[in-house]
């Protein structure tokens, strides 16, 4: 430091040494120690970000190939991407307004799966849910249950998905006169509450509004019965669930069914939480059938077979040649088969 003396009267300024100055023997920046934890401590973080998004992105069910060995199931099919532009219910009923059409096709490869991976005793009721929500397991219900319905089979679809109900804006229809809730309600019978499709051999038993406890009402005796009777009139009783992930009910309705299929999202499920699904399908008993892939791109070599056939059907109908169209079930507006009466315990 120095000291400065100002004498006023003469304008003179005298200093003074008062402490030598010292060299220093580090440099005050950068603070090379300080920067470098810093350094590293956001590698560290930036790096394990990447990797978990890394783990994310390898577990995503990307192609149809890996998906048997990845879960241990068999894929039963695989169903071409729909534009999500397009009306719930034309995605809905594809095979009924679309019969031609390449997912119409996939629907009917499916259905000839299910049928064939059980015996008949096993397969009767035949519930269908997915990990998540969005995966599109209801139109896999509504179209699955068309195609039965054209292969000669009587089908009835119950909607007991309780808390986000689909079913009935596929087929528009009103699910609040008619509906399984006012039988729980003791309003009406259960061969009253259910409603046909005008599908030939498709019936449809919707869910209604107002339930408090879904779970309660899934794991009820008197579900339990309904389940009976239904399968009792119906060659087959397609069950739409909820996901498996987000609530009980699809592990309450998995106990219940006779076989179970899952539906995976391509490009969307992850394996983690297929197995998830699968793990708690497999501790109440559920017997799984095997997983339908969903949303599947063209791009998929799976589809390299379907593409060129259906582009040779439609040239060969344009130049005059005769090809032998899909038929149209028959439109059925009468009473539903008769269902034993339903009573509670």
């Amino acid at each position: 430091g120095i000291e400065r003396i100002v004498n006023e009267d003469v304008g003179q300024v005298r200093m003074s040494i008062l402490e030598p100055a010292q060299v220093a023997m580090e440099p005050s920046e950068p603070q090379k120690g300080k920067i470098m934890a810093m350094a590293l401590i956001t590698g560290m973080l930036l790096g394990g970000g990447i990797a978990v998004a890394r783990d994310w992105l390898s577990q995503v069910i990307r192609s149809v190939d890996e998906v048997s060995v990845m879960l241990g199931l068999p894929v039963l099919g695989t169903v071409p991407a729909m534009p999500r532009r397009q009306p719930l219910r034309t995605r809905g009923q594809r095979v009924f307004l679309q019969p031609d059409s390449q997912e119409a096709e996939a629907f009917r490869t499916i259905r000839t799966a299910v049928l064939f991976s059980a015996p008949t005793d096993k397969a009767k009721i035949l519930l269908v849910t997915s990990p998540a929500s969005g995966d599109g397991k209801s139109t896999l219900v509504s179209n699955l249950g068309i195609a039965m319905a054209s292969a000669g089979h009587k089908t009835i679809i119950v909607d007991a998905d309780l808390r986000k109900p689909m079913q009935h804006a596929i087929f528009g229809v009103d699910h609040r006169e008619r509906s399984l809730r006012n039988v729980f309600t003791r309003r009406m019978k259960l061969r009253d509450a259910i409603q046909p499709t005008g599908i030939g051999r498709l019936s449809l038993l919707t869910c209604g509004e107002g339930f408090s406890d879904p779970a309660e009402v899934l794991n009820s005796t008197m579900f339990a019965t309904l389940l009976k009777s239904l399968a009792g009139a119906y060659d087959k009783v397609l069950i739409d669930a909820p996901p498996v992930i987000v609530v009980t009910d699809a592990q309450i309705l998995g106990a219940r069914s006779d076989s179970t299929v899952l539906v995976v999202k391509a490009d969307k499920t992850t394996g983690k939480m297929a197995r998830h699904a699968i793990d708690a399908l497999q501790r109440v008993g559920a017997h799984l059938l095997g997983v339908v892939v969903n949303d599947v791109h063209r791009g998929d070599n799976h589809y390299g077979y379907y593409e060129p056939y259906y582009r040779g059907s439609r040239r060969s109908r344009s130049n005059g040649h005769k090809s032998k169209e899909t038929p149209r079930p028959s439109t059925w507006m009468g009473r539903p088969p008769s269902v034993p009466r339903l009573t509670s315990a």
